[in-house]
């Protein structure tokens, strides 16, 4: 039996769906960058006072926090758990999601929506596509994400910087809206530890445990899961890392965005910017 030739409407209707997913990758690589951040360290005895705490042996270490999208890696959890759909699951499955992000990113991109609106959005629209989750496919998925999105896409310079802090001892976090199995697992990279957005499988399904890690009070939700009022260094891109950064001993701004960069300076920040360390 012959192959039923492609007519001149199946072509145009593969390269509108080709052109859509260019659309939606272009998107998720940009709208991951606007996340929040932090890390939990539990079973040591804290001070709340200071960046700098001392452990149940007398040993000083400070509290060192890093976001994640924009800042320590340029890649996109989301894009990475797409990614994963598509190569593990179903490729029309994926598809068909980016499609069902399409008008929300007409109107982010019309200034009709706010990015993090629709990248929180995203997040959760993204929980069915797990089928029949366990702990250990979302563990799956989490390593694959790190394994073939984040970590080849890290920054060096910063994975360098946050490695000097763990060879003097302090306490590494990731922070991010992202969900924490993936935090975790690229965690396992350079030694740190998350706080992100908790899931949980329940009746079959994959679900948020107590909301995103996002928001105005993303800040005061970092802080109360670390259990400190202010860290020793923190890392950031954005503006809406500015709640942590300002509550850091050393905050430095990482190749940040305009509102951000303008705040470094006027506060007198470090700057990371590749070649442009200020």
């Amino acid at each position: 039996m012959r192959p039923k030739r492609a007519t001149e409407r199946d072509i145009q209707k593969q390269r509108a769906t080709g052109n859509h997913q260019k659309m939606i990758t272009k998107f998720l690589t940009l709208f991951a960058g606007a996340w929040p951040r932090i890390e939990a360290l539990e079973g040591l005895d804290y001070s709340a006072q200071a960046g700098s705490r001392e452990g149940r042996e007398g040993s000083h270490f400070m509290i060192v926090v890093s976001d994640l999208v924009g800042t320590l890696s340029k890649g996109s959890p989301i894009l990475g758990l797409v990614n994963w759909v598509r190569h593990n699951q179903s490729a029309l499955q994926a598809n068909m999601f980016m499609l069902k992000m399409l008008p929300r990113y007409i109107l982010y991109k019309l200034g009709m929506m706010d990015l993090r609106d629709f990248g929180e959005w995203s997040l959760i629209a993204s929980l069915p596509l797990i089928k029949d989750p366990t702990p250990e496919k979302v563990r799956e998925m989490a390593l694959w994400s790190v394994e073939k999105v984040l970590w080849p896409q890290r920054r060096a310079d910063v994975v360098e910087r946050l490695a000097q802090h763990k060879e003097q001892g302090d306490q590494l976090y990731i922070a991010s809206t992202a969900f924490e199995p993936t935090l975790e697992a690229l965690g396992e990279k350079i030694g740190a530890r998350a706080i992100g957005s908790q899931i949980e499988v329940a009746d079959g399904q994959l679900q948020l445990v107590s909301g995103l890690i996002t928001g105005k009070g993303k800040g005061e939700q970092v802080f109360e899961r670390l259990g400190v009022e202010r860290v020793g260094a923190a890392y950031g891109d954005t503006w809406a890392d500015i709640p942590i950064l300002e509550r850091a001993d050393h905050p430095v701004a990482v190749y940040p965005d305009a509102r951000l960069r303008a705040a470094a300076v006027e506060r007198g920040w470090e700057i990371m910017d590749g070649p442009n360390l200020q």
